[in-house]
């Protein structure tokens, strides 16, 4: 009889354990499908649980191991199902505790992406913006090295075209050939070099905006589009819009630049806008709009 109450007792013992196995193989399965689960759909959180893997894959072993010592050593039936009750219940308590804490640590990785993503997005449109300014900057640059050399080669041949008739002029005065001087100040040609500087201005400006008088025609219907001469000499208002292009947007400047009165440039840029296809308002902004190439 007793040799049959150890069987019975150690069948028992089996049991439990088998019951324990089941119960950490169960708890392991769910944690790694867990994972898998997670890798598709949180890939930031999959890695994490796998930690928890390998971890809980050690721990939960020692932890159902030190609940089978305990369970050898208890002899009562109900402190034995308190005890599996307690291994069950503790080790959904810690599996609980572990994917709260990784979920926290995921909500709070995740808001530092979102700060991380909406710092690259301001940095990316300050890039641009940084690069629409140096690209104003170097056509800038292109524009004024263009019309300074111009200007220059202009500005030297015309002082010295008016110091050779000021030295012939000075030559007539000491021989007191007084009538000829009017010859004189004609040929000096003031007339002939503003004509220069306007030929030299429409040449070099449609040098740098090649596209210019395409783009400028679109803003017109067919009646008012205009056509540049053989010479390349642009229409007077064509000129004032040109000008604008350059940055130059004082109507006094321009007015000066061009020898107009300053009511006259008022009435061509309305003229102008009147016959346009778009609004007067955003008639310039078209303009400025016009690219260099």
């Amino acid at each position: 009889m007793t040799d049959q109450n150890k069987k019975t007792t150690s069948g028992s013992r089996i049991s439990v354990k088998q019951v324990i196995a089941i119960i950490g193989i169960i708890l392991l399965v769910a944690l790694y499908v867990l994972t898998l689960v997670m890798a598709f759909i949180d890939k930031s959180a999959s890695g994490k649980l796998f930690l928890l893997c390998l971890y809980s894959t050690v721990a939960i072993p020692i932890l159902l191991w030190i609940y089978i010592w305990i369970y050898n050593k208890v002899k009562e039936q109900r402190i034995m199902y308190v005890s599996i009750m307690s291994v069950v219940l503790i080790s959904l308590i810690f599996l609980v505790v572990l994917i709260l804490g990784l979920r926290r640590k995921n909500k709070v990785l995740h808001l530092a992406q979102l700060e991380i993503e909406k710092k690259v997005a301001e940095l990316d449109r300050a890039n641009g913006e940084l690069s629409a300014v140096n690209s104003k900057l170097k056509e800038a640059n292109e524009i004024k090295d263009s019309y300074v050399i111009q200007s220059l080669y202009s500005d030297t041949a015309f002082v010295n075209h008016v110091e050779d008739k000021c030295k012939s002029m000075s030559q007539k005065i000491k021989a007191k050939q007084y009538g000829e001087l009017s010859g004189i100040i004609h040929d000096i040609g003031v007339k002939q070099e503003r004509e220069r500087i306007s030929s030299t201005f429409d040449s070099t400006f449609l040098k740098l905006f090649p596209n210019f008088i395409a783009e400028y025609n679109k803003l017109f219907p067919e009646e008012y589009r205009v056509e540049v001469a053989k010479d390349g000499i642009l229409p007077t208002e064509v000129r004032i819009f040109a000008l604008m292009r350059l940055g130059i947007k004082d109507a006094v400047i321009v007015a000066n630049y061009l020898n107009l009165s300053l009511n006259t440039v008022y009435v061509y840029k309305a003229k102008v806008k009147s016959r346009s296809v778009v609004k007067k308002e955003d008639f310039e902004g078209f303009i400025m709009q016009i690219p260099k190439l």
